[in-house]
């Protein structure tokens, strides 16, 4: 019990640290001139329905996103070796992506935008996996 404490302590303090300061409308990076470079991803969950007339399938597919903020590294030994923590989406940067298909758009930001949470790791990677049903 008391270890839970000291890690959730541990977490409070590592959360201040984290946003002290941070601008979730700046782009994560050192030097103005960089790029942040957003690796995406889809996996399918599920498959609900194949259309073969209309040539259309309807599934489930998890979404995700990774990238690097600088801004979000710290020290696991100060903060009783945490190495990964999950903060609200709301807080943090966030990539403008949107998912096309050639009918229509299947998927915009703001479709998931505060859906799930992040999870930050010490060596400064943001990672996002955030569950999606495709549209028919």
């Amino acid at each position: 019990s008391s270890h839970v404490e000291t890690r959730a302590h541990a977490e409070e303090r590592l959360l201040k640290k984290l946003f002290s300061g941070y601008n979730k409308w700046s782009r994560p990076v050192a030097n103005i001139s960089d790029v942040v470079l957003v690796r995406f991803g889809l996996s399918i969950a599920q498959l609900i329905d194949v259309d073969e007339k209309n040539q259309m399938m309807t599934t489930n597919v998890w979404v995700k996103q990774e990238w690097h903020d600088y801004k979000l590294r710290w020290d696991p030994a100060d903060y009783e070796n945490v190495t990964s923590i999950r903060i609200p989406s709301e807080l943090i940067w966030r990539p403008d992506i949107v998912l096309y298909n050639c009918r229509r758009v299947l998927l915009g930001w703001s479709a998931f935008r505060h859906q799930t949470p992040f999870w930050a790791s010490w060596e400064n990677s943001v990672d996002r996996r955030v569950p999606w049903r495709g549209c028919r």
